[in-house]
C-alpha cells in the first residue's frame, strides 16, 4: 500500500545479475483473485491437518507428528533472479490412519543477493505409496507462498512482492527404525515465480 491507496507490487525477475522490475496491478486483477483462491485452499489444507487432531481423543486412529530441519537447492526463478540458490528451513508433517493422505507444511529462508530477502511457505497434501521396504515414496500438491523484499537504499525503504502459486511435488522418506527419518523431495511451483527446488532433511517424531 503506497500513498494511502491500494497498490500491489510484484517483483519480476530479469536474470541473475539484473535488478527486479516493479510493476503494479489493480485490486481487481484476475491474479489477485487467484491468490485469494490459493490462500483459501491453503486454509482448507490446514483444516484437513488440524481436524484429525481435534478428534484424536475420540477415535482409535493412529497418528504421528514429525518435524525437522531441511535444506533446499533452488534451480528456478529464485536462483536466476535473486541469486537465492540455497535455503535453510523446517518441515512439519502430520500422518493419521483416519485418512489416506498426509498433511505437510514447510518454511524456507533463502540466502539471496545483497539487499534482497526471500522466504517461502508451503502447505501440501501428500499421498504415500504403500511399500514393504524402508523406501516410502509419495506425491502431492498444494500451494506455495513466496515473499521477496528488496531494500531500495532510498527513502522508500524496502519494497515487498508476494506470489502465490500451485505446488507439485514428489519425494521419499527412508524409514530407519530409529528416532529419525531422512527424506528427499523435488518441488515445482507454477506461478509468477516458478520455483524448482530439491530438498532434503531429517524428521523427528514428536
Amino acid at each position: 500500500i503506497l500513498g494511502g491507496g491500494s497498490v500491489h507490487v510484484f517483483l519480476a525477475p530479469r536474470g541473475r545479475w539484473g535488478q527486479p522490475v516493479l510493476s503494479t496491478f489493480s485490486t481487481f486483477d484476475p491474479e489477485i483473485m487467484m491468490n485469494r483462491f490459493a490462500s483459501a485452499t491453503a486454509a482448507a489444507l490446514v483444516l484437513l491437518v488440524a481436524f484429525p487432531l481435534a478428534s484424536k481423543a475420540q477415535t482409535d486412529t493412529e497418528s504421528a507428528f514429525l518435524i525437522g530441519p531441511r535444506v533446499t537447492l533452488d534451480v528456478g526463478d529464485i536462483s536466476d533472479a535473486y541469486d537465492g540458490t540455497f535455503a535453510l528451513g523446517a518441515d512439519v508433517r502430520y500422518k493419521t490412519s483416519a485418512v489416506p493422505v498426509d498433511g505437510t507444511a514447510a518454511f524456507d529462508f533463502y540466502f539471496a543477493a545483497e539487499d534482497v530477502t526471500v522466504y517461502t511457505i508451503d502447505v501440501h497434501v501428500t499421498y504415500p505409496f504403500e511399500t514393504s521396504g524402508a523406501f516410502a515414496p509419495y506425491v502431492g500438491g498444494g500451494v506455495g507462498f513466496t515473499n521477496v523484499s528488496v531494500d531500495t537504499n532510498t527513502q522508500l525503504g524496502s519494497v515487498d512482492g508476494n506470489d502465490t502459486g500451485l505446488n507439485l511435488l514428489g519425494g521419499a522418506e527412508f524409514e530407519t527404525g530409529g528416532a529419525f527419518t531422512p527424506f528427499a523431495q523435488a518441488l515445482f511451483t507454477v506461478g509468477d515465480l516458478n520455483r524448482v527446488g530439491i530438498s532434503g532433511g531429517i524428521l523427528f517424531a514428536l
